[in-house]
């Protein structure tokens, strides 16, 4: 059951889906708003 959203927002499933591609390309996304 996805409450808050469509699957591809669930930061689980998207862990789960692209590793750790996913979290480099979050890390860098983060890094350029804050920049």
């Amino acid at each position: 059951m996805h409450a808050l959203g469509p699957q591809w927002m669930d930061p689980q499933y998207l862990l789960d889906t692209y590793g750790t591609a996913f979290f480099f390309i979050a890390l860098a996304i983060v890094f350029v708003e804050c920049g």
